[in-house]
């Protein structure tokens, strides 16, 4: 092969790379019971660092209902700005979601979500990913939950999560809430025949 050839294979893999390479925002599957927990990753596929305004938020959950019309239904905490929380290159951060419905107002402003894992993702993982010789980093879950007592479930429904980062915004895939499927004590949903048929 020539120089020239090798060249533009280079330039093809490197086009590639940065065609496909992006933040995304992911829930754990497709459709879920009323109450199951839903898990949602930002991996940072980038080859930067990416922020977002506090260590202390989430992303907001909006229905998407039949009308084409949107509902805020679950809110980020607007008094948590003191800091940014950072996702390095090939990182991700993981958020988990109870279905419980909270808008935040001014009135709300002093209350805390999550604890001391509210800090930049990698920290807590650096020591056990040396001992392990695992480069890739396993971040604790962030709640997203509202205060325990406040808050109620969603309900049946098409939602969205969206994230704003500096500077995009960034959106994951629709996901159901669907009161079909049956739940589990352990909050995990169950598979019943009717839905294996149905698939």
């Amino acid at each position: 092969m020539t120089l020239r050839a090798l060249g533009l294979t280079a330039l093809a893999l490197s086009l590639t790379v940065s065609a496909t390479a992006k933040v995304t925002l992911e829930p754990d599957k497709a459709r879920y019971a009323p109450g199951e927990t839903i898990w949602l990753t930002v991996f940072n596929n980038t080859r930067a660092e990416i922020m977002w305004g506090s260590i202390g938020r989430y992303p907001e959950v909006w229905r998407l209902n039949a009308n084409g019309k949107e509902e805020l239904v679950h809110s980020l905490p607007q008094a948590m700005d003191a800091a940014l929380s950072l996702l390095e290159p090939g990182t991700r951060a993981v958020w988990e979601w109870d279905q419980r419905g909270y808008l935040w107002d001014d009135d709300q402003q002093g209350l805390v979500i999550g604890g001391e894992d509210q800090i930049r993702v990698d920290e807590h993982h650096d020591q056990a990913r040396a001992q392990q010789g695992n480069p890739e980093p396993r971040p604790l879950p962030r709640r997203m939950s509202p205060p325990d007592g406040l808050g109620t479930r969603v309900g049946d429904g098409r939602y969205i999560a969206r994230l704003q980062t500096l500077p995009d915004l960034i959106e994951s895939e629709p996901f159901r809430i669907d009161s079909r499927l049956a739940v589990e004590p352990n909050g995990k949903a169950a598979t019943t025949w009717a839905v294996l048929k149905s698939r």
